[in-house]
């Protein structure tokens, strides 16, 4: 094993060395054509560049890479040669992993394969509109029960007494982990687990723990807990796999609960930032047959990282009782080699479901064009649409290509909320006051078709939390003014805001 890592690290290295030394050679000899050799190999040179950009502008044509993207590089290209070239090779491609898809295509992944009652448990309903959406993909909608946690001490709190009660096994998927007390705090409670026998598994994120001392991580390892990291970066190599994240967040304990919703493992997240304060999120704790989804995703996911198998039918979730659960839910789980995102088309179907209003909150806002399109005609269609986005940002960019997007769908009548002075996490949503969702996916192309993904879309009794959270974000929150907008943006800022948006 460690000779096949040495190997494949040494290849990796000496791809970054070949393509380090390829530019310095292809700029050295621009740079001497331009200024030391006579004016006919100037001219060779220009055709020789027109003839590469013809040929990367026929292989971006025909990729799989998501569409909007593809004028952005193909002005990225034309506007800086050679260098757009060399940035497109490593960052534009569409990633593939025959494995993963393979993996996606094994029955034993997907919860229809395993069909018996005391497995499914699954609520009736007549509702024949919601039902459609389990004909998109291999799924099937199982009945569970929310506990909806609305800070995170309440998040934090709840993780930590659930996690110290586990008797038989806790698995873990997390994207970051900083330093911090509750950091150790969690790590300190996966020691005394695993110590008393548990088992503990925990798959995480390599670029999103880059900041917590894998020494702690390491001590783990040493007392029985089993960890891998999932698209593990092999420094100093950067090329396209490297920005392929895992952004879900969940937590299984025992086979009968989970956690899950936007918060990571640090102090931010419980409030305890000078910068954010208060950060909004939400969190919460299924219970129910409708876990198995996470059982099977995370087997899945294991394999995919450590190459070793879980027992699938020994970890599932069997409920024998009558219990009438609150929710029918459908699970949505994306991964960045796909060629389509799950959540892209369930968000097109439900605002074509809707027939009054659509509620949606994200900290971001970068959709596709379907998306945006459906939008529009949802609007035009006298729909009421709100949105709620942070009053105060995490990142810059992002933040602004938001305002910019949702700026040109309020021409149509996208009523756009501004949570005042906080940072919000929460990404949920509302059709109607029947159908929700909640989970770890932002409204923005990363979390469609770049990332590891997990969301819930449901209907019950327990949408009626996500109404009430809806109702109290309004009232701390201001429309944006259409003046004081414009005030702050112009035709260049506009074009490349609009230019970058598929890019970020």
């Amino acid at each position: 094993m460690r000779k096949l890592f040495l190997k494949f690290n040494f290849r990796k290295i000496l791809i970054f060395v070949l393509w380090i030394s390829g530019t310095i050679a292809i700029f050295a000899g621009v740079s001497f054509a331009i200024t030391r050799v006579n004016q006919n190999y100037v001219y060779f040179f220009i055709i020789f560049l027109y003839l590469i950009n013809l040929i990367f502008v026929i292989i971006m044509i025909n990729s799989k890479s998501y569409s909007d993207s593809k004028f952005s590089w193909i002005l990225f290209i034309l506007i800086l040669p050679i260098f757009g070239h060399i940035f497109y090779l490593i960052f534009g491609l569409k990633s593939k992993s025959n494995r993963f898809q393979y993996l996606e295509s094994i029955d034993k992944y997907e919860v229809n394969s395993y069909l018996d009652k005391a497995t499914l448990n699954v609520k009736k309903t007549s509702d024949y509109e919601f039902h459609k959406l389990e004909n998109f993909f291999k799924t099937k909608m199982l009945s569970c029960d929310f506990e909806f946690l609305d800070t995170g001490n309440k998040f934090f709190e709840n993780l930590f007494k659930e996690l110290k009660k586990a008797k038989k096994s806790i698995s873990i998927i997390t994207f970051i982990i900083k330093p911090g007390v509750f950091a150790d705090k969690f790590i300190e409670i996966l020691k005394e687990k695993a110590q008393q026998g548990i088992k503990v598994q925990w798959l995480i994120d390599d670029y999103g723990s880059i900041l917590y001392k894998r020494k702690k991580i390491n001590d783990l390892r040493k007392v029985g807990v089993e960890i891998y990291f999932i698209n593990k970066i092999y420094w100093p190599v950067i090329w396209k796999k490297t920005f392929i994240r895992n952004h879900s967040k969940f937590i299984i304990i025992d086979s009968k609960m989970v956690f899950n919703g936007g918060s990571n493992i640090s102090d931010e997240y419980a409030g305890f930032s000078k910068r954010f304060g208060n950060l909004i999120d939400l969190n919460y704790k299924i219970s129910g047959p409708y876990v198995n989804n996470y059982i099977l995703n995370f087997a899945k996911l294991w394999k995919f990282s450590s190459n070793t198998d879980i027992d699938i039918k020994e970890s599932l979730f069997k409920d024998d009782s009558e219990k009438k659960y609150k929710n029918l839910a459908l699970f949505c789980s994306e991964n960045p080699f796909s060629p389509e995102s799950k959540s892209e088309i369930y968000w097109t179907k439900l605002m074509q479901m809707a027939k009054y209003n659509i509620k949606i909150a994200t900290p971001y806002f970068s959709v596709t064009k379907t998306l945006f399109n459906q939008i529009v005609l949802t609007l035009k269609s006298g729909i009421d649409v709100e949105i709620y986005i942070p009053g105060l940002p995490d990142k810059k960019i992002p933040y602004e290509v938001s305002l910019n997007e949702l700026f040109k769908l309020k021409e149509y009548g996208l009523k756009i909320y501004i949570y005042s002075d906080h940072f919000v996490h929460t990404k949920m949503g509302l059709i109607d006051h029947k159908y929700a969702w909640s989970g770890s996916n932002n409204w923005d192309i990363r979390s469609m078709h770049m990332q590891f993904e997990t969301m819930e879309i449901f209907s019950g009794l327990d949408t009626k939390f996500i109404e009430n959270l809806f109702e109290q974000y309004k009232s701390k929150s201001r429309l944006l003014d259409s003046q004081e907008y414009l005030k702050k943006t112009n035709p260049i800022k506009t074009f490349v805001l609009n230019w970058i948006k598929p890019l970020i």
